[in-house]
């Protein structure tokens, strides 16, 4: 009886959790992909491997399931009838007066499954399987891809150079914007065109950076370096790719926002500096974490992700805000995952660069 009983909680809680997230799944693509599977893991695979809460009883599960039901068909109402607007394409952004960088196209390819005995770090080499394909280096790169990143790349490198900046930090105002992916891209670019790059990824509570070019979770990073415990070289790890390295975000740790406001942060990002042609930086949501804006004060610019059909200007307009102490540093903003009816003619844009 016990058995039939968690079987059935298992997949009520799993339905629940796909219906509701099939709301953000018709409009966000990819990342909707992301969303529906994380939100179904939470509310089906954690409480059928027995990580859930030990009182936790079915109609519990079912109005968890209610709950995110409901939230997702008011954000969609809410959304449809342009009470929380959403970015389209570049030209949004430009009629706000912000410095548009990059355009990059949605582009659809084939999703990975997850086995049931799912974890944190399971869900980051999820999502680091995800993103796999959309990497300039993966062999069956889309070409339209490719060319973005390649017109993205010269015109973040034409601002470097003309400012002498060195270092370059990616966030975004929420989580699943594409924060990894540009980064990632435009550290290949970088090292492509001969640059000595180094990308560290900051994002301390969701890492995929490790996942996404060594295949695995590495046990020394960034937490250890900040930490003390060892010196910034020994946690730097070589890529397949030529002249591109990684500082991986190290051990999950429960102190990561303690760490990143240490005063020690702001001379190791400098040292690091001092050694590479380029350091890229992939940190968290700057709504979702104060860690961005203690990373911000540290480097030398920012630029700021969009999703297409995603970000709303609310969002931007308080990630903003958050960072009005080094609304100077902002290069510019990317809209990525663009659809090809929310495009212009982008034939003359990056003219200018």
């Amino acid at each position: 009886m016990t058995n039939h009983f968690k079987t059935g909680k298992f997949f009520l809680s799993l339905f629940a959790g796909i219906l509701a997230c099939l709301l953000f799944f018709s409009y966000r693509g990819d990342t909707g992909f992301l969303t529906a599977h994380s939100l179904a893991g939470v509310l089906g695979v954690m409480i059928h491997t027995g990580h859930g809460h030990p009182g936790l009883t079915l109609m519990h599960i079912i109005l968890q399931g209610l709950i995110i039901s409901i939230g997702g068909l008011v954000f969609e109402h809410l959304r449809q009838h342009d009470e929380l607007p959403t970015v389209s394409n570049i030209n949004d952004l430009e009629n706000r007066n912000l410095h548009v960088i990059g355009n990059i196209p949605f582009i659809q390819h084939n999703h990975y499954r997850y086995k049931a005995d799912i974890t944190h770090l399971n869900m980051c080499l999820l999502r680091a399987k995800m993103l796999h394909p959309l990497l300039i280096s993966f062999p069956k790169c889309n070409e339209e891809l490719s060319d973005a990143y390649n017109a993205l790349y010269s015109a973040i490198h034409h601002d470097m150079v003309l400012n002498q900046h060195r270092s370059l930090l990616f966030t975004s105002p929420g989580s699943f914007e594409g924060k990894s992916i540009n980064a990632a891209n435009t550290a290949i670019e970088a090292a492509r065109h001969g640059s000595r790059t180094l990308i560290i990824d900051s994002n301390l509570t969701t890492p995929v950076l490790d996942f996404i070019f060594l295949g695995t979770h590495c046990r020394q990073g960034l937490t250890n370096v900040l930490g003390r415990q060892i010196e910034w070289p020994m946690a730097i790890r070589e890529t397949a790719i030529e002249n591109l390295y990684l500082l991986p975000a190290g051990p999950l740790v429960k102190n990561a926002t303690e760490l990143i406001a240490a005063p020690v942060l702001a001379d190791i990002i400098g040292e690091i500096t001092s050694a590479y042609d380029l350091v890229i930086l992939d940190s968290p949501p700057v709504l979702g974490s104060p860690d961005t804006v203690n990373l911000s004060a540290c480097i030398d610019r920012v630029i700021m992700i969009t999703h297409s059909r995603t970000t709303t200007f609310r969002a931007i307009d308080e990630a903003r805000e958050r960072l009005q102490d080094v609304q100077e540093k902002i290069a510019g903003y990317i809209v990525t995952s663009v659809h090809l009816d929310d495009q212009y003619d982008y034939s003359n844009y990056y003219e200018d660069f």
